[in-house]
């Protein structure tokens, strides 16, 4: 019995690779980093941040965008006020694509979005008060 709690105790407390990345950092220093790769360009990311530590702030890297990110946010109780939603259509006419993605768990996506503006976007969701985190 003692061998079978012991397994069990041990599972529990073996963190995941995306664990143990995210424990790395705190949520501030994403947003150092981002203002960082803000100026020095898509391929100045490493590999873990791009496939890990930034999925945590709702910020995902798709091959087939080029060098582009999806920003994914969080939608309060699945319901906008105008303030928000004419935020979220100026996000998306000024550094995405033009369209908004309505997402599964009561989220938008925007799409194509340069590593360049994400600091910019993520300050104007702030602004009216939306995040990316968790989503």
């Amino acid at each position: 019995m003692q061998t079978l709690i012991d397994v069990t105790k041990e599972r529990n407390t073996k963190l995941h690779e995306t664990e143990k990345i995210k424990a790395k950092r705190k949520p501030i220093d994403a947003f150092e980093k981002l203002r960082f790769y803000a100026t020095q360009g898509y391929d100045s990311i490493p590999d873990d941040d791009k496939n890990i530590f930034l999925k945590s702030f709702g910020i995902f890297d798709k091959p087939e965008t080029a060098n582009c990110f999806i920003i994914r946010v969080r939608v309060p109780g699945g319901q906008l006020n105008l303030k928000q939603a004419k935020c979220l259509a100026d996000l998306a006419q000024k550094f995405s694509d033009g369209m908004l993605k309505i997402a599964k768990g009561m989220q938008v996506e925007l799409l194509q979005v340069g590593i360049e503006n994400i600091p910019m976007v993520l300050e104007k969701l702030l602004d009216v008060g939306l995040t990316t985190l968790q989503t």
